[in-house]
């Protein structure tokens, strides 16, 4: 019983949050000033370092990256973390994949997709909207979206400024915390975040 109201409280958060998504206010595009300086450099042999505009996202040498569209409709540069020996793929959705946590199902020959081993929060990302949803899993709140935003900080190779510009949305279910279930509780770095009690 309890397995099917945690697979049933996923299921609604992934529902709400694409929802979420599908219907919220588009913001303006965001267009470099010609000249304003937001080259792409990939990195060369033996460097250490993408410069994408501002963003300085740090790469290992030869560590594989790609492009991810942001809200503003420009894009940067972040680790591949599609290819990453953490993240799984989720069979019954094609083209979602789980960064951290578990999908809550298991396949008839006894696998299990997950990403990441983490029990506080799950992260799953839609590539065709290229679009993260955070699911916070566990109280306090606060410490779970730490937890999130420091994992997620690290997969991308962002800071936790840039992670304000992805497509994104960071919820929990009533189960968990009925005062702040459904809501989008942003990152706690951007602007309009929700303040959690510690």
């Amino acid at each position: 019983m309890m397995r099917i109201l945690a697979i049933g409280s996923l299921a609604v958060i992934v529902v709400a949050a694409i929802a979420f998504y599908v219907l919220a206010p588009k913001q303006p595009q965001q267009q470099a000033p010609a000249g304003s300086g937001a080259p792409v450099t990939l990195p060369s042999a033996g460097e250490t370092t993408v410069t994408v505009g501002n963003s300085g996202a740090t790469f290992a040498p030869g560590e594989p990256n790609m492009s991810l569209t942001l809200a503003t409709g420009s894009t940067t540069v972040v680790k591949d973390f599609i290819t990453s020996s953490t993240t799984g793929k989720d069979v019954q959705n094609p083209g979602v994949y789980y960064l951290a946590g578990s999908a809550g199902y298991c396949l008839a020959d006894g696998t299990c997709p997950h990403g990441a081993a983490v029990s506080d929060f799950i992260i799953t990302y839609d590539s065709s909207s290229e679009f993260f949803t955070i699911s916070l899993t566990e109280e306090p709140l606060a410490t779970a979206r730490a937890d999130a935003e420091q994992f997620l900080a690290t997969t991308l190779g962002l800071s936790d400024m840039q992670l304000c510009d992805l497509k994104y949305t960071v919820l929990t279910n009533e189960s968990v915390n009925a005062f702040f279930a459904g809501k989008n509780l942003g990152f706690s770095s951007c602007p309009g975040a929700t303040v959690l009690p510690q």
